[in-house]
C-alpha cells in the first residue's frame, strides 16, 4: 500500500513520515529528495543526468524523478510505503496511477495544510 505525503514544503510531511517509520509497523519512507541526493552520491546514470540538471539551477524533470522513484520501489505489493514529496503535479500524479498502481494501490493521500505564515 502507497500512502501519500502533500504539502508545502515545511509542512511537516517528512517529519511525519519519519515518526510513521519508527512505529515498527513496517512503513518505508522514499522520499524524492533523498533519493536524488543517493543517486547522485552514488553516480548512477540517472543521478548523474539529475545533477548536471540541478547544478544549472533548473527542477529534475518529471520523467527523471519517476525513473529514480520506479528504481526505489519493490515489487512487494504488501509493503508499506510512504511517499514523501512526490507527486509535486499532475503528470507526477498520472504516473502514480498509471504505473506504480499496477503493483501496489495508493490506500490514502494526506495533505498538510499549514499557513503560509506558519511554514
Amino acid at each position: 500500500m502507497i500512502i501519500v505525503f502533500i504539502g508545502a514544503p515545511g509542512a511537516g510531511k517528512g517529519t511525519q513520515a519519519e515518526m510513521l517509520v519508527g512505529t515498527g509497523r513496517g512503513y518505508r519512507q522514499i522520499s524524492t529528495g533523498e533519493c536524488l541526493r543517493k543517486h547522485v552520491k552514488l553516480r548512477t546514470d540517472i543521478g548523474l543526468k539529475a545533477e548536471n540538471i540541478m547544478s544549472a539551477g533548473n527542477l529534475v524533470p518529471d520523467d527523471i524523478l519517476a525513473q529514480i522513484l520506479g528504481e526505489e520501489m519493490g515489487e512487494d505489493q504488501n509493503e508499506k510505503i510512504i511517499l514523501d514529496g512526490f507527486p509535486r503535479n499532475v503528470p507526477q500524479a498520472e504516473y502514480i496511477d498509471h504505473h506504480m498502481s499496477k503493483v501496489q494501490s495508493v490506500g490514502a493521500v494526506v495533505y498538510f495544510d499549514v499557513p503560509h505564515d506558519n511554514l
